[in-house]
């Protein structure tokens, strides 16, 4: 049950290296001695992976040429190592499965949220911070321009084709192009078949085919079931606009407003939503909510004759002693010392 929640979580042959060895001290890119290499890494694949990442340590140097055959290359990011910037002129997307972590790209910091897929544009300086064992990164590198494989996508003018043609064009590229989905479950059982088909094993001939049409058939989906959550550096809607929009809707509609409501106002899904909220401001919507009735109910105490029983009703509230029990946290006085307070003359 519950298949679409399903993440490749298992440590790999060459994350069990790069555990071990960060334990031990050693520093691979200085070089790993070859009996913990063999003690480690069973399969090709799995050299080829750790040779592609540390150069210095390419004992198994003519291994990792396999990965620059592909046209397409699919792989979980490693964990559990200190990683340099990167900065090459490949095309890439990087989509977070699990976890949490910071991107920063060209003085642009962004926080990926499961789910989160993130294209970035050749040339282009970002961090590789350290994953631990509850993050995971699904990296996807194009070693021939994605025009060259994505033949749909260029088919059309959308957020994911202009991107792309605009990496062309230095004066009007920008860094990277976001798209989140909320951790949809059909993306992510998208995800984990290109994952299981492509991720740990290089694909020649026809097998590299399919997995190239899965990752478009992937970006087909981005565009018909989240066209609206594509966001780049020029967007002026930053996440800092954004919270301040949600706080604002919350406070103007906070009467009979739901999470599912707002969640589908902002086009994002409630677990997504509340994610959002909690991570911007510290609380639950339900906080915010509450917090914006009571202030509203202070100002009909300050500005109106309305009785209190009249006021809790028009706030949203059913029960008058949880109304008062509230009230009385968020003010430090009751409702009736409140209307004392400022009732004009007593300034």
């Amino acid at each position: 049950m519950e298949e679409h929640k399903r993440t490749p979580s298992d440590l790999r042959e060459e994350e069990a290296l790069l555990k071990y060895i960060s334990e031990i001290g050693i520093n691979p890119a200085e070089g790993v001695p070859t009996e913990i290499l063999d003690q480690f890494l069973k399969t090709e694949r799995s050299r080829a992976q750790f040779a592609s990442f540390f150069d210095e340590a390419a004992a198994a140097s003519r291994l990792s040429s396999l990965r620059a055959k592909e046209r397409l290359a699919v792989f979980l990011h490693p964990r559990f190592h200190d990683m340099p910037n990167d900065k090459s002129d490949q095309h890439k997307i990087k989509i977070l499965l699990a976890g949490q972590m910071p991107l920063d790209l060209d003085g642009h910091r962004l926080m990926l949220e499961p789910g989160d897929i993130c294209f970035i544009a050749p040339g282009v300086e970002f961090s590789r911070p350290t994953l631990d064992q509850k993050t995971l990164l699904l990296n996807i590198i194009f070693n021939d321009h994605p025009k060259n494989i994505l033949h749909q996508i260029f088919a059309s003018k959308n957020p994911i084709s202009m991107f792309y043609g605009l990496t062309e064009a230095p004066r009007l590229r920008t860094p990277y192009l976001l798209c989140r989905t909320g951790d949809d479950p059909e993306v992510r059982d998208v995800l984990n078949i290109i994952y299981d088909y492509k991720a740990e094993q290089i694909r020649e001939s026809s097998g590299e085919r399919v997995a190239e049409v899965m990752v478009e058939q992937l970006l087909l989906m981005l565009l018909a079931r989240h066209m609206d959550h594509f966001s780049d550096s020029r967007k002026t809607n930053t996440r800092g606009q954004e919270i301040q929009d949600v706080l604002e809707y919350i406070n103007e509609n906070a009467v009979d407003l739901s999470l599912p409501v707002l969640a589908q106002y902002f086009n994002y899904s409630e677990s997504y939503m509340s994610r959002f909220i909690k991570r911007h401001t510290g609380r639950s919507f339900s906080e915010l909510q509450q917090n914006a009735r009571l202030d509203m109910a202070a100002d009909l105490l300050r500005s109106t004759d309305l009785s209190v029983s009249n006021i809790i009703t028009e706030v949203g509230y059913t029960g008058k002693a949880h109304f008062y029990r509230v009230f009385h946290e968020r003010f430090g006085i009751t409702p009736a010392e409140m209307r004392e307070k400022f009732r004009p003359g007593n300034g």
